[in-house]
């Protein structure tokens, strides 16, 4: 499975972090928004889509900034992350309990999902 993730800059340089919703797995855990590419999809368009579907934004895709794969019970997942900036829309929460605008530097502060780590730690100028 492949999952893109998006790395919203703000034009103060915050990125936008969401709340997984309830019902959801790894409930009220915080992540990166994006979701599964399906097939015949690019991990662009895909990224675009799901960005869309959940929140209600159009997005610019300026570069890839990691790929990593997690291990989960389940089996391995595929992760593409960009970075990116809101074109257009008001963001609007269709399946998260919440979201925030960050600084880079208070992004380890929040109890992440497991797959998200990676990107935290390396936002954050840590390990990988």
């Amino acid at each position: 499975m492949k999952v893109v993730a998006a790395i919203i800059r703000s034009a103060e340089g915050n990125v936008l972090i969401t709340q997984r919703g309830k019902g959801m797995s790894f409930e009220g855990k915080w992540e990166f928004p994006g979701g599964k590419v399906e097939e015949g999809e690019t991990p662009s368009e895909a990224l675009k889509r799901e960005i869309q579907e959940e929140l209600c934004l159009e997005i610019h895709i300026d570069q890839q900034e990691l790929e990593w794969t997690h291990e989960y019970s389940f089996g391995k997942v595929d992760f593409i992350a960009y970075n990116s900036r809101v074109v257009a829309g008001v963001l609007q929460l269709v399946e998260h309990m919440g979201y925030r605008w960050e600084k880079i530097d208070n992004l380890n502060t929040y109890d992440w999902t497991p797959a998200d780590v990676k990107l935290v730690n390396k936002l954050c100028g840590g390990n990988l």
